[in-house]
């Protein structure tokens, strides 16, 4: 249990008495590992590989609480990283992330490592190289996934990509790891028409690892949460192909702003205000500047002269722009709703309201 962590890591840094002691979070086991270490006088080495950006996608909460959350988890991280006498990452890219929210002490990017003498054996005996799955033994070419099978890493993507492709190619897929998606992407693969190419392989032994590494034509990491792939590494380590996704993991990516113009401040609205007050659009990339330009007539002359990029109005004014002899003609988007967007309130609340009560 977590408070039995403390007394352990005191009664085995008293035992070993080590000259350095090198931790790789600041949770439970991590951050007593700081504090004690730190009370014995014992140099502390500390390596990050959380960056609290990447826990948003996991919190059902308002985007206010979800940011004031990240914002107290930055704190954090800093105030106890801070503390260490060395700090370390992974990659430059991590070092910068860490800079870019609030440290100030010096932090040296260190590489993960592989050991190559494994890769080198591998393909010394004929399990890796340039070579084409087909050389291999195998008429089909695939595409390998080495990793946690989580929502973060988009291995849903590469399914998504082996669907789009000619069948007649017969491109495969391996998805080695284990993780929450292992079933989703299962399902994913049926539904899109790939079962049969799709192979969710869970983890597996060192053994069918390497021989998973040699069936490959190339390797994929779709992740956009990666301070370093050390699975990458390997695919690299044994010759293959890799095709990655250009991202920063934790990395706040730059928002999409989209001008809207309403012709009214409606209830019949609701369900946009609630999704831009909710911080729906920017989990999407977008952000919403929403102004009310009272009259079809007006919102109609900002959409053709560019002061908005949507215009919430109705049809019949797209119609009119049309009528005219428009060269640039509006684009419609529009909804048929089942039941009328009429609604009644009540300054009071009211139990079993009946619409006979309006007769009264």
């Amino acid at each position: 249990m977590p408070w039995e962590a403390r007394p352990e890591i005191a009664r085995l840094l008293d035992t070993l008495e080590p000259e350095i002691v090198h931790t790789q979070a600041h949770f439970v086991i991590g951050r007593y590992a700081f504090s004690e270490a730190s009370r014995r006088g014992i140099p502390v080495v500390a390596t990050n590989h959380f960056m609290p950006d990447n826990v948003r996608p996991y919190v059902r909460a308002p985007k206010k609480l979800i940011d004031g959350g990240t914002a107290l988890a930055w704190w954090d991280l800093r105030r106890k990283f801070q503390s260490a006498d060395f700090i370390t990452v992974p990659t430059q890219l991590a070092a910068d992330l860490l800079t870019q929210n609030g440290f100030t002490s010096p932090i040296r990017a260190v590489s993960c490592g592989i050991d190559l003498d494994r890769f080198s054996q591998a393909r010394s005996n004929g399990l890796g190289g340039n070579g084409t799955a087909a050389e291999a033994g195998d008429t089909a070419p695939r595409v390998l996934f080495v990793g946690r099978l989580s929502a973060e890493k988009h291995v849903d993507d590469i399914v998504r990509a082996v669907a789009r492709t000619d069948p007649a190619l017969g491109l495969e897929l391996d998805v080695v790891g284990g993780g929450d998606q292992e079933e989703p992407l299962k399902a994913l693969a049926a539904e899109l028409g790939v079962g049969d190419r799709v192979h969710v392989l869970g983890k597996i032994s060192d053994k069918a690892l390497m021989e998973a590494y040699q069936r490959s034509t190339f390797f994929c990491m779709p992740s956009t949460a990666e301070l370093q792939s050390i699975a990458t590494l390997e695919a690299l380590a044994f010759g293959k192909p890799v095709v990655l996704v250009l991202a920063a993991c934790g990395g706040k990516e730059e928002l999409k702003t989209v001008k809207v113009g309403e012709v009214t401040r409606s209830i019949f609205y609701a369900p946009l205000y609630v999704a831009i007050e909710k911080g729906y659009f920017e989990e999407e990339g977008l952000k919403i500047n929403l102004s009310t330009i009272p009259g079809g007539d007006k919102t109609m002359t900002a959409l053709l002269s560019d002061g908005i990029d949507v215009a919430l109005v109705g049809a019949e004014t797209s119609i009119y722009v049309s009528a005219q002899g428009a060269n640039d003609p509006i684009k419609n988007f529009a909804q048929l709703t089942q039941t009328d967007g009429t609604f009644l309130v009540s300054r009071e609340p009211i139990e079993n309201f009946t619409w006979d009560m309006l007769k009264e």
